[in-house]
C-alpha cells in the first residue's frame, strides 16, 4: 500500500481513542468462499477458481518488528524527552497488543565526520520491555553540527546489519522522528563501508528487505524531513551534499509508508502509534500456496488488492481472486494426496489465516523412474577436469578426460557408477576415491591415476540413455525458466539482491544475464525451508565474477538456471550452489562450486572443485534430475591464517591426513584433531608458544609459520597546533600521520584497527583511511591543552599498548 497521509499532527487524536488494532480486543477470523479447497489434478491439468476473501476488523498480519529510530541530534531534545516519558505507554501498546505478535528494536542517529558515531544500535528487535526502555533513555540530544543528518546511513544499516534482529516472516516497520534531512550522498570515504549510500540506494535496500519491503514511518518536526538544504562539513570527505526537497515524502511513499507532521513536539507519541495503526491496516491483500500445493497454484489475478481494514470488528471487506491450479505428478504414492492452505497475505507478509487444502496428485508411471541424474558434473558431450576434486560422479555423452585429480570423495556407495563416458575415458595423476568406472567405448588408464573402492576393473558398456536425460533436462529447465517469480530482486550499488519471505517450498528469481555479469555480490534471503532456483534470461555469461551470500538457505538448495545461454564462464570465485546451462557449455577456473555442474555442451574444469549434489527433501518432483546421492565433506574451516591456541601440555602438528592429492590437513591439538581444507590455508599463527620443538607442521606444505610473541608497539605523538588554523571559536581540522613512529611486531600493523582508547575532552577523533592517516576536528570552546589515546592491532589480532597523542595550542 502507497501511503502519504499527514494530517494526524495537524489534528491529534487522544491515545484513548486509537481504533482496537493496538487495544486488547478478541479479533475475528477472515471467512474463504469456498471455505475449503478439494483439488483433484492429473499431470498437466489446469483448474480456475473464483476465491473470495472477507477480511473482518481485528485481522492482520501474525508478526510486525517496529523499530524506533531517534534523530539525537542537539535540536531534538524536547521530542527526545517526550518519547523517553512516553516509552512504557508506547512499549505497553504494542508489546501488549493481543492480535500482533509485535517486538520492537530502538536506535538513534547522529551526523558524520565530528559526532561519536552516525548510527547507534541500543537494543536489537525484542520484546523485553525493560531493555527497551533502557535504549530509549540511552537517548542524549547533542551534536549534529551542519544541519542535514546521518538517517540515509542508519537506514542503511538497519537493513543490511543482522545484529539488528529482524525475525524471518515478520512485517518490518521503520519509525524515525526528527527535524532535518538526510546527507545524500554519504560517501564512502566517511562511512567506510565500501560503497556510496544514497537516497536511491536506501529506497532500494528497504524494498527488498523482509517479506514485502521494510515500511519507513516519519515524525516529520516542523517540516524539517523534507527541506532541501546543502551541507558543509561532509565537503573534504565526499565533496558536495545536498538533501533534496520531499526526501521523507519519497522514501516513505517507495516503502508504503506515511510522514506524520507534528508542530509540537508534546505530539510525537500519538504521532508514532497513529502512523503505525495505519500501515497496519492500509495493506495489499493477496494469496500465496504453502506447503504440498505450493507447485500447483500458476497464476493468481489480481496479483493483489489494496484495501484498508476495518477498524470496526463487526464491519468487513471483502474482494475475490481467480486462482489457477495446474497439477503434476509425484515418484512416491505417498506424496499423492498432500495437505496444506492457501495463505493469505497482507502487504507480502503471511497471515495466520488461510483456506485448508486438500490436493490429489497423479502418480508418475514406472517409465519415469530412474530418470534423476545422480551426478556432481553431467555433460552432453565432452567432460574436462584438471587439478581439481570432485566430492561425486562425473558423466560425459562424449568422451571424459581427468588429470592431476581426486574424484568420488563423497561417494558412499562402493558400488556407484562414478566416473562415466558415453565413448572414451582418459584418466592421468590422481585416484578416484570410490566408485566404479564405465565407458561406451575405450579406456585410457595410466598407471599413476588410482582406481579404488569397488572398481575391480573400468567396465565397457553404455550406462546412460542420453537422449533421454538431456531432453529431461532441457524440459525441466525450461518450464523452470517460464515460471513467474515468487520473489523480488533489487539492485544495491554492485549487489543483486533476491529476496522472498512467503515460506513456499521453492522460491524462484528472475535476473538477466547483464544484472549478474554486473553484480559484485549476489544476496539470496528467503524463508527456513525453502529452495531456490534463480532463472538467468539472456546469452552468454562471461565472466560471471561475483560472491554469493546466502540467508536461511543452504547451498545445496539453490539451483542457477542459465536456460538461455549457450555458454557460461565462472572464474575466481566460490559459486554457493549449482548451476545448470542446459543448451551451452560451462567453463569453470580456480573456485568451488557447492552444488552440481550440468550441461547440455562441454563442461571443463581447472584447480578447483564441485562439491556435491543438489537439494534434498521431496524437491526431485520439481526438478527431477536434482535428486542426488548424499555427498560427506570433511568437518572444516574456510580460513587463510589458521589460528591455534595450545594448552600448556599440549604440542601442535599440522600435515596431510593422506597422500592422496588435495588431501585435507589434520591438525592435532589440545588432544583433539580437526581437518581443513589445505587450499584455503597460507599461514599457520600459534599463540603462547615461544619453543619450536613443541611445534611439528609438515615443511612440504609450504604454509608460514607464525609464532605470536612480540606484539607491535605504537609511539606517543605531540603536535602544537598554530593559533590560526585553532581559532579561539569556531571549528577545526587537521590530519595527524600518527603511525610514522610505530613499529610493526612480528605480523605488521593493521591501521585499519586503529582505535580509540582514550577519547579526547574538546573534539573528535576518526581514522581517515584514504589518506592512511587520522583526523582531529574540534568546535567552539576555549583550550589550551588536550590528549587522547590510541590503540592498533597487528595482523595476528595482537593489540599494542596504548600510546598517548597531545594537542597544544
Amino acid at each position: 500500500a502507497m501511503l502519504n497521509r499527514k494530517e494526524l499532527g495537524k489534528n491529534p487524536v487522544a491515545l484513548s481513542a486509537l481504533t482496537p488494532l493496538l487495544l486488547a480486543f478478541s479479533p475475528q477470523d477472515p471467512s474463504f468462499d469456498p471455505p475449503t479447497l478439494d483439488l483433484t489434478l492429473d499431470n498437466g491439468e489446469v483448474q480456475q477458481l473464483v476465491i473470495e476473501v472477507c477480511i473482518p476488523g481485528e485481522a492482520n498480519i501474525s508478526m510486525a518488528d517496529v523499530f524506533l529510530l531517534a534523530d539525537s541530534t542537539g535540536s531534538m531534545g524536547d521530542e527526545i524527552a517526550q518519547v523517553q516519558a512516553d516509552a512504557a505507554l508506547i512499549l505497553n501498546t504494542l508489546l501488549g497488543d493481543p492480535t500482533i505478535d509485535f517486538q520492537v528494536g530502538v536506535g538513534d542517529y547522529k551526523d558524520f565526520p565530528s559526532d561519536d558515531y552516525a548510527f547507534q544500535l541500543a537494543q536489537p528487535i525484542t520484546d523485553d520491555a525493560a531493555a527497551l526502555t533502557n535504549g530509549i533513555n540511552e537517548w542524549v540530544a547533542e551534536g549534529g553540527y551542519d544541519i542535514p543528518e546521518g538517517q540515509l546511513y542508519a537506514f542503511d544499516r538497519l537493513v543490511n546489519d543482522p545484529a539488528v534482529g529482524w525475525r524471518a516472516g515478520a512485517k518490518r516497520i521503520i519509525v524515525f522522528f526528527g527535524d532535518a534531512p538526510g546527507h545524500d550522498p554519504v560517501c564512502a570515504d566517511i562511512s567506510g563501508l565500501g560503497y556510496d549510500i544514497t537516497e536511491a540506494s536506501v529506497i532500494t535496500s528497504l524494498q527488498g528487505a523482509g517479506p514485502g519491503g521494510t515500511t519507513v514511518i516519519g515524525v516529520n518536526s516542523e517540516g524539517g524531513l523534507n527541506d532541501a538544504i546543502d551541507s558543509y562539513d561532509y565537503d573534504p570527505f565526499c565533496g558536495s551534499s545536498l538533501a533534496p526537497a520531499g526526501q521523507a515524502d519519497r522514501i516513505a511513499a517507495a516503502t508504503g509508508g506515511l510522514i506524520e507532521d507534528i508542530g509540537n513536539p508534546a505530539e510525537v507519541t500519538t504521532a508514532i502509534l497513529g502512523a503505525i495503526e495505519t500501515v497496519l491496516t492500509q495493506v495489499d491483500v493477496s494469496f500465496a500456496g504453502t506447503g504440498g500445493i505450493g507447485g500447483l497454484v500458476s497464476n493468481l489475478e489480481p496479483a493483489s488488492h489494496s484495501v484498508t481494514l476495518p477498524n470496526n470488528p463487526e464491519e468487513e471487506v471483502c474482494v475475490e481472486f481467480t486462482v489457477t491450479f495446474e497439477g503434476y505428478c509425484v515418484g512416491d504414492p505417498a506424496d499423492a494426496d498432500p495437505s496444506a492452505h492457501l495463505a493469505l497475505l497482507f502487504d507480502g507478509v503471511p497471515t495466520l489465516y488461510g483456506i485448508p487444502t486438500d490436493a490429489h496428485l497423479e502418480v508418475c508411471e514406472d517409465e519415469d523412474e530412474g530418470d534423476e541424474l545422480n551426478y556432481s558434473i553431467f555433460a552432453g558431450v565432452d567432460v574436462d577436469v584438471r587439478a581439481s576434486q570432485v566430492w561425486g560422479a562425473i558423466a560425459a555423452g562424449n568422451d571424459l578426460s581427468v588429470e592431476a585429480c581426486n574424484l568420488g570423495i563423497g561417494v558412499m556407495d562402493e558400488d556407484t557408477d562414478t566416473m562415466i563416458a558415453e565413448r572414451h575415458i582418459h584418466a592421468s595423476i590422481g585416484n578416484l576415491e570410490h566408485g566404479n568406472v564405465v565407458a561406451g567405448s575405450s579406456f585410457d588408464i595410466q598407471p599413476n591415476f588410482t582406481l579404488a573402492g569397488g572398481t575391480q576393473a573400468p567396465r565397457i558398456e553404455s550406462v546412460v540413455d542420453w537422449a533421454s536425460s538431456l531432453n529431461l533436462i532441457t524440459a525441466t529447465t525450461t518450464a523452470l525458466g517460464a515460471m513467474a517469480p515468487t520473489g523480488t530482486t533489487a539492485v544495491h550499488e554492485d549487489n543483486l539482491i533476491l529476496s522472498a519471505n512467503s515460506g513456499l517450498e521453492i522460491e524462484l528469481f528472475h535476473v538477466t544475464a547483464a544484472e549478474l555479469e554486473a553484480a559484485s555480490e549476489v544476496r539470496i534471503e528467503v524463508a527456513h525451508g525453502s529452495a531456490v532456483v534463480v532463472n538467468i534470461e539472456g546469452g552468454n555469461l562471461s565472466p560471471m565474477q561475483f560472491g554469493i551470500r546466502l540467508v536461511n538457505v543452504a547451498p545445496d538448495m539453490v539451483l542457477f538456471n542459465a536456460y538461455e545461454a549457450s555458454h557460461v564462464s565462472l572464474a575466481d570465485v566460490n559459486f554457493d550452489g549449482s548451476l545448470v546451462a542446459p543448451a551451452g557449455d560451462v567453463s569453470v577456473t580456480e573456485l568451488d562450486v557447492a552444488g552440481q555442474l550440468v550441461a547440455g555442451g562441454d563442461i571443463s574444469l581447472e584447480a578447483g572443485r564441485v562439491l556435491g549434489q543438489l537439494y534434498s527433501a521431496n524437491l526431485g518432483e520439481v526438478v527431477p534430475f536434482m535428486a542426488g546421492l548424499s555427498m560427506q565433506e570433511p568437518e572444516d574451516v574456510l580460513l587463510q591464517n589458521l589460528i591455534l591456541s595450545p594448552n600448556a601440555f599440549s604440542d601442535v602438528t599440522v600435515a596431510r591426513s593422506s597422500d592422496a592429492i588435495g588431501a585435507p590437513l589434520s591438525v592435532s591439538l589440545n588432544a583433539r584433531t580437526k581437518l581443513f581444507r589445505s587450499e584455503k590455508i597460507a599461514r599457520v599463527t600459534i599463540e603462547g608458544v615461544t619453543d619450536l620443538s613443541r611445534v611439528n607442521v609438515d615443511p612440504s606444505l609450504g604454509l608460514e609459520v607464525h609464532l605470536l610473541e612480540e606484539a607491535p608497539l605504537t609511539g606517543d605523538d605531540v603536535y602544537f597546533l598554530e593559533r590560526e588554523g585553532a581559532p579561539e571559536r569556531g571549528r577545526g581540522m587537521i590530519l595527524m600521520d600518527l603511525f610514522a613512529n610505530d613499529l610493526a611486531g612480528s605480523s605488521g600493523l593493521d591501521m585499519s584497527s586503529f582505535r580509540i582508547t582514550k577519547k579526547p575532552s574538546h573534539g573528535v577523533v576518526r581514522y581517515y583511511e584514504p589518506a592512511g592517516k587520522v583526523w582531529f576536528a574540534w568546535d567552539s570552546s576555549k583550550w589550551e591543552e588536550d590528549s587522547f589515546e590510541y590503540q592498533l592491532l597487528d595482523g595476528n589480532g595482537v593489540a599494542s599498548a596504548p600510546a598517548e597523542v597531545q594537542l597544544i595550542r
